[in-house]
């Protein structure tokens, strides 16, 4: 960029000095940030008192919009002046229910950065958070994600990225007119952007951390499989999702490939040839193309594109063809009860403190009417029935199959998936450190402003405690009654993962150390020996999370399925040609389920809480009610 970039930032410099005498100021690539100044203070768990500068909605890429709809991201060119960094710019494109009504807009590629005032000598240590919402909601604006816990508590940096989702983020017609996943690009060039410029905030570009839950924690893995994202971290948290996840990745181009025509056809786009489809679709004003999704069916996942993903996940896997770096991951112990709670059956107990009792019948017609099982391999799902059903006890009439259920979800959808990447890691001789997460909070994420009391150590709990959120002003209220040793059990989640963040061992605070104590002692997940940490008041140490269901899925599973169906693939849950009768709670992971949450939620449940809490929070920037 020569004279002219150093001339553009000494004005830039120059006015900033002038507009913001009391703002923070940083200089990147693409000009002068401005942002602002907070204050933490904590005495009673964390006892800090420390200032954070906070930078909101940096934008990292040029607006794909226009040309650019569907097409891989360009970085963002140089600004005149200085950028206002002080406030959240727009949620990418999806139902604004599902993101508290916040703005929606394509113009969404922004990131957001949390920094320890005064930086440290030494570079901190950064944690960059990918979201969740089945890669077609959610946002890094949600005060879910804030960071001033992680850095206050631990001293590193917090990066929150937005990536395009749904239909404008992973629409695909299965060829090179468009081969899908650009919201995946989103992510590789924001990385890109924090490898560049993270030193300006006082980062250590060379401890680069990614993380991230559900479709967030299945994106990290998907960029440990990456060429495209080699370099870019070193390190990588993976909550409750994997690329073995059935709702994360398919090789049903047939189905995906469909889904793009027709929904062209809704819009006019009347054409059988891609690179027409794909041109009529991008002269398409934005919210009529979100609105011709069909909630009910819309399938965003990962494929195969020849550029960010070259083969399978398991093929990659199997030929060593990934990112060695650290790994810390997990699940939550009752993932599963997420699938019941959308389920138009059980709406009476949405607002209820007892779980639904399930039928034989109930639990039956929920297994049959799986998308990722689809009810037209009858052998897999007997065999499903022998694993999970207590068979003690089903000859009783009244035998209650909740806990069946949930065990089911939780394994077919999570835990499985995470026990094989954690294999697959050992064997490539990466340091591994796994976990489970049994306790079940006072104050459920999903009861921040009503909703079930039955969900248990449910999808998306890990929250409220790696991000510190009862510590957070404008979120306190929300935790009132959390438990003073569940206010310790935050604590102790943040030094975890801010720990395993510079260090690469979640129990050591330096290279080389020894851990305080058993409490903070997390094993190396090795095979045979298989241990793990159990993150609950007591902090044990255990061996063997569900190794049985695990074998059964990750390998019984699938050599049923081929022997069943030989030119299957080998995945977890894939199935060629799937069937279009998509059970609402089962497809919660693609998105549906966050759209009836919020929906069944408001229209359900008085919110007295939000009231309580409205003085405090901005209209646009509430806790949403999904995961």
């Amino acid at each position: 960029m020569g004279n002219r970039y150093i001339a553009l930032v000494a004005l830039a410099v120059f006015l900033a000095q002038t507009k913001a005498l009391d703002q923070p100021t940083v200089v990147v690539e693409q000009g002068v940030l401005v942002g602002t100044t907070e204050t933490f203070e904590e005495s009673q768990f964390i006892r800090v008192n420390k200032t954070i500068d906070v930078f909101k909605g940096i934008p990292f890429a040029e607006p794909p919009v226009g040309p650019l709809r569907f097409r891989p991201p360009v970085a963002k060119e140089p600004w005149v002046g200085t950028y206002d960094a002080t406030y959240f710019r727009d949620a990418c494109m999806q139902d604004p229910s599902a993101v508290r009504n916040a703005p929606v807009n394509e113009e969404c590629l922004h990131l957001n950065i949390y920094v320890p005032s005064p930086a440290l000598s030494e570079g901190a240590a950064v944690m960059v958070w990918i979201h969740g919402g089945g890669f077609s909601f959610g946002s890094s604006r949600e005060l879910l994600y804030q960071g001033q816990s992680l850095v206050a508590s631990g001293d590193v940096i917090v990066v929150s990225i937005n990536y395009r989702l749904n239909v404008f983020g992973f629409l695909t017609t299965g060829d090179e007119a468009l081969p899908g996943k650009v919201g995946l690009l989103d992510q590789v060039l924001a990385l890109e952007w924090i490898k560049k410029n993270i030193a300006a905030f006082g980062g250590d570009r060379n401890r680069v951390t990614i993380f991230g839950q559900s479709a967030g924690s299945a994106s990290v893995n998907f960029h440990i499989l990456s060429q495209l994202s080699e370099g870019l971290f070193d390190r990588a948290i993976m909550q409750s999702g994997a690329a073995f996840s059935p709702w994360g990745f398919s090789e049903d181009m047939e189905r995906l490939r469909k889904q793009a025509f027709e929904i062209g056809k809704k819009l006019g786009c009347g054409v059988s040839e891609s690179t027409a489809l794909v041109n009529c679709l991008r002269d398409k004003n934005a919210t009529d193309l979100y609105r011709a999704i069909d909630v009910n069916n819309v399938f965003s996942a990962v494929v195969v594109d020849g550029r960010f993903l070259i083969d399978t996940p398991e093929a990659l896997y199997a030929t060593g063809r990934y990112n060695h770096v650290d790994l810390l991951l997990g699940t939550n112990k009752d993932e599963g009860t997420l699938f019941l709670v959308g389920q138009p059956r059980f709406s009476d107990y949405v607002n209820s403190e007892e779980p639904p009792a399930l039928s034989r019948q109930d639990f039956d017609e929920l297994i049959d009417s799986e998308f990722f099982l689809d009810g037209k391999m009858k052998p897999v799902d007997d065999a499903i029935r022998m694993q999970y059903i207590d068979w003690s006890k089903a000859d009783f009439s009244d035998h209650d199959y909740y806990h069946s259920y949930v065990a089911f979800a939780t394994d077919f959808y999570f835990a499985s998936g995470a026990d094989r990447v954690a294999r697959f890691h050992f064997h490539g001789n990466d340091s591994v450190f796994m976990y489970e997460m049994t306790h079940v909070p006072s104050v459920s994420i999903y009861n921040l402003q009503g909703g079930p009391g039955w969900l248990g150590c449910g999808h998306g709990e890990d929250i409220s405690f790696v991000f510190g959120l009862p510590f957070i002003s404008n979120m306190a209220p929300l935790y009132a009654a959390f438990k003073d040793e569940e206010r310790g059990l935050a604590v102790e989640f943040m030094e975890f993962w801010t720990t395993f963040a510079k260090t690469g061992n979640p129990g050591v605070q330096t290279q080389g150390s020894l851990p305080d104590s058993q409490r903070t002692f997390w094993p190396r997940f090795t095979v045979p020996e298989l241990e793990y940490k159990e993150l609950s008041l007591n902090m044990n140490t255990s061996r063997a999370l569900k190794s049985q269901q695990s074998y059964f899925w990750n390998s019984y599973v699938i050599e049923l399925n081929n022997m069943l169906v030989p030119e299957a693939r080998t995945t977890v849950g894939s199935r060629p040609n799937v069937g279009s009768g998509v059970n609402i709670a089962a497809f919660v992971l693609a998105g549906v389920l966050f759209v009836v949450v919020v929906i069944g939620l408001v229209a359900l449940i008085l919110s007295k809480k939000r009231k309580a809490v409205r003085s405090q929070q901005s209209t646009s920037d509430q806790v949403p009610l999904w995961m």
